[in-house]
């Protein structure tokens, strides 16, 4: 069974900006932790990590500004988790290991396996999972270390390789430097 890292949360989010105001936790982070909000026009979205540049386990808020997947997620769900990004170092070795685990493919998959070693899971209400082949890991230093959220199984986690996910009683809990970041999320 090979490692995984937990690359980054993401939130979808109806307005950036509106999301830092009204969140305790991230208002009281030091400007450091934040990166640009940067524009992708072709995913429809403006985006914004929170969580050093170099570390892993950022947070990601995602603000859908034109049609796309976000925005139909945002439409049908409201606010909350899109999806948990994991990395691995052999995408092919962790998707012989998913078989028998109850998680799908998504179609995109197909495409962005090709492209970029990377394969998007699913599975009837639990949150997406990205999954992205890294052959050069660093999980040493890492901005939210542990995820709980209360619709994720044993199954999931035991399928994931990754400690950094634990299913919880809680609707969400993101940990970063040993504090809660409590967003307005739910699934």
């Amino acid at each position: 069974m090979q490692q995984s890292w937990l690359n980054h949360v993401a939130i979808v989010v109806e307005e950036i900006e509106a999301e830092l105001a009204g969140s305790e936790s991230l208002s009281a982070l030091p400007l450091t932790d934040f990166g640009a909000i940067e524009k992708f026009p072709s995913e429809g979205t403006q985006e914004l990590y929170v969580g050093g540049e170099e570390t892993m386990g950022r947070l990601l808020l995602i603000q859908p500004i034109a049609e796309g997947p976000y925005l139909r997620a945002l439409q049908q769900r409201g606010a909350g988790l899109h999806h948990i990004a994991i990395d691995v170092p052999d995408i092919d070795q962790f998707l012989l290991g998913q078989p028998d685990t109850g998680w799908q493919l998504h179609p995109i998959s197909f495409e962005t396996l090709a492209r970029n070693r990377l394969v998007w899971l699913r599975r009837s209400s639990h949150p997406l999972i990205e999954v992205q082949e890294r052959k050069s890991q660093s999980p040493a230093k890492s901005f939210i270390d542990r995820v709980e959220l209360r619709v994720i199984d044993h199954e999931l986690v035991s399928s994931l390789h990754c400690r950094s996910v634990q299913p919880s009683g809680r609707h969400r809990l993101y940990t970063a430097d040993g504090k809660e970041l409590k967003l307005k999320t739910s699934l």
